[in-house]
């Protein structure tokens, strides 16, 4: 049986169940709603020890975790979950995420991380970058310590990893190109409202190519929760004209039918591990355009690339550049293959790692 725990069970997270549900049809799980971000963290050991109350676990099974999960602690509190394959999923890590007043707790947050990923047997990250920043990242704090840490836990950790991405539907090579030859550009950015996917970035986008006089359009889309950036209310008190959608849509036809039409897919991340969303839209057809220094550089060309940077308005210069330069042809657009993402070819790594039997 493979045990599923979703600490956190946001959007991209339900994406990527519904997927290995697919790969694994018995599978029972066991998720916690995304809200309350710290207690989530720290307390939910606490919670997933009260619903496997009941759950027998044994060795022929397996424990598949992502990342927020206290599995260290988990299994302290159930001692024979330790009999089953420990596999423990990172959609992303604590050590790369921007730093943000309103969240406190981040060296809690990075030693719930190490522990867990020392208690597993096994670690999948969804990117290169996501292990490489990890790892990179973990080093640069067990040096921060007051104390060394006997033996080698990054060595430890990287040695029981591998990259494998969240499966994506319709993965495939793709030309993007204009759907129509309407002279407005129709721009779709469809993250989660949350300050690391840089919401003060888009806003200057938006001003920029508002005060440009350029022609556009924009739908401002993804997950929404209880509390948002002002940055998002800002761009729709500010250029309601601009704006063609604004909030999440649940049903996912219709979201793909907004999507199917847009020209232009964007991204302001300053924190993206795999970038779902943009992927998402890439095999409809639309262009991206995305910030450096993430996961997007490892399937994206650089044509696509605009130069990422701290200051949002400078970030923004660099966007605008270059949707201007895209729109008008200045730049030539290469072919994005997204095809080794697809269910199909990911679905042997996935029933390797966790062991189950074909």
């Amino acid at each position: 049986m493979l045990y599923i725990l979703s600490a956190y069970h946001a959007q991209s997270h339900k994406y990527w169940v519904q997927r290995i549900q697919k790969y694994v049809p018995e599978n029972i799980l066991f998720e916690l709603s995304p809200r309350y971000f710290n207690w989530r963290f720290q307390g939910n050991a606490l919670i997933f020890q009260d619903l496997l109350k009941d759950t027998l676990v044994g060795s022929r099974d397996c424990i598949l975790a992502t990342s927020m999960v206290n599995l260290a602690t988990l299994v302290g509190l159930k001692s024979q979950m330790a009999d089953a394959h420990l596999c423990l999923y990172f959609h992303e890590n604590q050590f790369q995420y921007p730093i943000n007043n309103n969240i406190q707790g981040s060296v809690e947050r990075k030693l719930t991380s190490l522990y867990s990923a020392l208690a597993a047997h096994s670690i999948a990250f969804n990117s290169h970058y996501n292990k490489s920043s990890f790892l990179e990242g973990l080093e640069l704090f067990l040096k921060k310590l007051p104390e060394k840490i006997p033996g080698d836990p990054v060595t430890t950790i990287e040695n029981k990893s591998q990259v494998i991405p969240v499966p994506i539907r319709r993965a495939q090579k793709v030309l993007p190109d204009w759907k129509t030859n309407s002279t407005k550009l129709r721009i779709v950015w469809n993250h989660r409202w949350e300050y690391d996917k840089d919401p003060e970035a888009l806003y200057w986008i938006v001003k920029g190519l508002h005060d440009a006089n350029f022609e556009f359009s924009i739908s401002i889309l993804g997950q929404r929760f209880r509390e948002s950036p002002e940055g998002f209310s800002r761009i729709l008190s500010e250029f309601p004209q601009r704006i063609s959608a604004f909030g999440f849509i649940e049903d996912h036809q219709e979201y793909q039918s907004h999507l199917k039409t847009a020209d232009i897919v964007l991204s302001t991340a300053n924190h993206e591990f795999q970038g779902l969303a943009l992927q998402e839209a890439v095999c409809l057809g639309l262009l991206p355009i995305a910030p450096s220094g993430l996961a997007y550089e490892e399937y994206l060309p650089k044509c696509y690339i605009y130069q990422n940077h701290t200051d949002p308005r400078k970030k923004s210069q660099n966007a605008i550049q270059l949707i201007e330069g895209i729109a008008r042809s200045r730049i030539q657009r290469k072919p994005i293959d997204l095809v080794g993402y697809g269910e199909d070819k990911l679905r042997n790594q996935y029933l390797k790692w966790l062991r189950i039997d074909d």
